[in-house]
């Protein structure tokens, strides 16, 4: 099973909305998972269409912000267990295979309310028992490498999102790509962060022992999107796969002592 989770940044632009239907038409997920979608239900629901999917739940955004949408093929069933503006918990079965727990999760960007997010997932954890796979933009970093540019995070927020995790016993998915997942793409201060994963239990990983998350390449978002692989088929196919990156110009580079030094040296040795 392949499961697609996308910070989107609001789907309103309609390349977004391309690069989404060529995500799903490629690597044909059966969970596709949007934060901050910026949708209500009607426009969320236009857009499961156009994806062709039979299942939608949507948290509409507030205004012009967040938003949670988790759309679902006719391959599985999927019930919806609980929500709120962070979250969307459900039920996934495929066929006659031994069912699991599936939360979508978008930790609250501001970091002086990220306590109340990591309230919820404790909250959530203790609701269930069983495999329990949750997976999103937590908008929270578990090390200091996992940030790059502008100033260190502070170590508090890095252990209450450890202990979080800890204290309903979740551990990290492996992924290939990309170590960081967003860019704040500022020129005048570039800060590259790892903020999206997914995260399961042990009964989790005994379901599914060969998982893995893929970074996939960053476009019309400030996120890239996750691709989650459960089966090992599933994993060999993707890896299969020659990855063809279309190259975006950052304008921040522009700014790095070394970009001319590099560009003409680079274009000396294509010549």
């Amino acid at each position: 099973m392949n499961a697609l989770l996308w910070n989107v940044q609001g789907m309103g632009n309609p390349w977004t909305v391309r690069t989404l239907k060529s995500l799903v038409q490629h690597w044909c997920p059966e969970l596709v998972f949007i934060s901050e979608s910026r949708l209500n239900k009607m426009r969320a629901e236009n857009l499961r269409v156009a994806l062709g999917f039979v299942g939608c739940f949507v948290v509409e955004a507030k205004g012009k912000s967040g938003g949670l949408v988790l759309m679902w093929s006719d391959k599985i069933t999927c019930n919806i267990l609980s929500f709120s503006s962070f979250h969307i918990d459900s039920f996934i079965r495929k066929e006659e295979d031994q069912g699991w727990r599936f939360t979508c999760f978008y930790g609250d960007p501001d970091p002086s309310k990220r306590g109340d997010s990591w309230t919820v997932l404790n909250r959530v954890g203790r609701m269930y028992t069983g495999p329990w796979l949750i997976g999103g933009d937590f908008n929270e970093i578990l090390r200091q490498k996992e940030k790059k540019g502008g100033q260190q995070k502070p170590r508090y927020l890095i252990n209450n999102f450890r202990k979080a995790l800890d204290d309903c016993y979740l551990r990290e998915v492996e992924f290939e790509g990309n170590l960081f997942t967003w860019c704040n793409g500022r020129q005048d201060n570039l800060i590259f962060e790892r903020l999206d994963r997914a995260c399961g239990n042990s009964d989790w990983f005994d379901m599914f022992p060969a998982a893995k998350v893929f970074h996939l390449e960053r476009i019309n978002s400030d996120h890239c999107p996750l691709l989650l692989t459960c089966a090992q088929q599933q994993l060999d196919s993707v890896k299969g796969v020659r990855w063809h990156s279309r190259f975006h110009f950052e304008h921040a580079w522009a700014e790095e002592e070394t970009c001319v030094e590099l560009v003409t040296k680079s274009w000396g040795l294509a010549l």
